[in-house]
């Protein structure tokens, strides 16, 4: 009998396997093995995300807005406001994963090849005071792009359940055994780390430089520091990067320490440090890594 990650794997590589049926499993999983994270990730992903701060940026999809004309059928709304036009230029997506498979079904259905959602009632106002002849806007979202979140979703589950294989963690009828648990406890940092370069990879985001922004990237860069540190082994790197990799964290910890008014820009060892995790390849904890110190830099 195939161990319950097998059994997840086949059916995360077979696409007629619904998206929602995958993360109902995964859900199980993350619980059992009493990861709050993953736990976390794909509850919202089955309930749908409450706050918009909580959407990964795979779930912020490009959009257009358009007004139905009963001449011309829908036409695109063009929006004179450069800011609100940048506004309205993607959707957030916080709807439960089996609800989004409902809609590309329904939509396909129909034979269109577009979704529609509706605006926030103050924006269609404003967008409708403006108009000549008051037509209602839509934002406008290709299936293609709602089926890639979707196939975002997928990957994401595939490459952790191929994590959890190769840590020999497997499962039998989605219960595990003490000692899988304990492996999986110890691996909590790589496979945050793994998820979350993952989730969060789709579509970079712009940031703001303020210097409630700038206490927060220090913060986040602290623990950033002590996930690697605590995963130097399994980044499949030469014995000698292991120890530069070492010396250099070292250091900036005690550059911390010593000088609250670190600049992260300024620093120059993460362009070491960034070297070393570059040369570890296709490994993906090098790869969440390497994610999360771009965003430190950006």
């Amino acid at each position: 009998m195939d161990s319950t990650i097998k059994i997840i794997l086949k059916e995360a590589l077979d696409t007629s396997t619904n998206v929602s049926d995958l993360i109902r499993k995964t859900y199980v999983v993350a619980n059992q093995l009493n990861l709050k994270d993953i736990t976390l990730w794909a509850h919202n992903e089955l309930y749908g995300y409450k706050r918009e701060t909580d959407l990964p940026n795979y779930r912020t999809l490009p959009c257009e807005i358009k007004v139905f004309n009963p001449y011309h059928g829908y036409q695109p709304l063009i929006i004179q406001d450069a800011k609100l036009s940048k506004l309205l230029s993607t959707a957030p997506i916080p709807l439960p994963i089996h609800d989004i498979e409902t809609l590309i079904n329904t939509t396909e259905k129909n034979g269109t090849n577009f979704a529609t959602a509706r605006l926030p009632d103050e924006i269609r106002n404003f967008l409708m005071n403006g108009m000549n002849v008051s037509l209602i806007p839509e934002a406008h979202l290709s299936i293609q792009a709602i089926h890639g979140l979707l196939n975002s979703v997928r990957n994401t589950v595939l490459e952790w359940m191929l994590l959890l294989n190769k840590d020999g963690i497997s499962g039998a009828d989605l219960l595990f055994t003490e000692s899988e648990r304990e492996k999986a406890s110890a691996q909590t940092i790589t496979y945050n780390l793994v998820v979350d370069q993952l989730i969060n990879s789709q579509i970079q985001q712009g940031t703001t430089n303020s210097s409630q922004n700038s206490i927060i990237d220090i913060n986040a860069l602290k623990e950033w520091i002590s996930s690697v540190e605590k995963g130097i082994s399994e980044l499949g790197i030469r014995q000698s990067e292991e120890e530069k990799l070492k010396k250099y964290i070292k250091l900036l910890q005690e550059d911390l320490t010593k000088d609250p008014n670190f600049n992260i820009n300024k620093a120059s060892i993460f362009t070491s440090i960034k070297a070393i995790l570059e040369g570890a390849g296709g490994n993906l904890l090098a790869s969440g890594a390497l994610y999360q110190l771009s965003k430190f830099l950006s």
